[in-house]
């Protein structure tokens, strides 16, 4: 009867040994999913920023034009 328990155990063990095995490889890819989707909403927000940027310049030079053009009408 000891030699039984003592297989049962032994599978017992090893089945929970895989299940570790299989929940880290499932936790590291998660984690490295993360990361990824981290790095690209860095470059997109920097994007943004960029764009952001960009569309102020473009506002700034419009409202000059529009100012010098009301100067020279006047």
């Amino acid at each position: 009867m000891k030699q039984h328990n003592d297989k049962d155990l032994t599978k017992v063990l090893q089945d929970c040994e895989a299940l570790v095995r299989e929940l880290r490889t499932k936790l590291k890819d998660k984690c490295d999913e993360v990361l990824t989707l981290r790095k690209d909403i860095d470059i997109l927000q920097t994007d943004n920023d960029i764009k952001d940027y960009e569309l102020g310049l473009l506002k700034n030079k419009i409202t000059e034009w529009t100012q010098n053009t009301r100067r020279h009408d006047d």
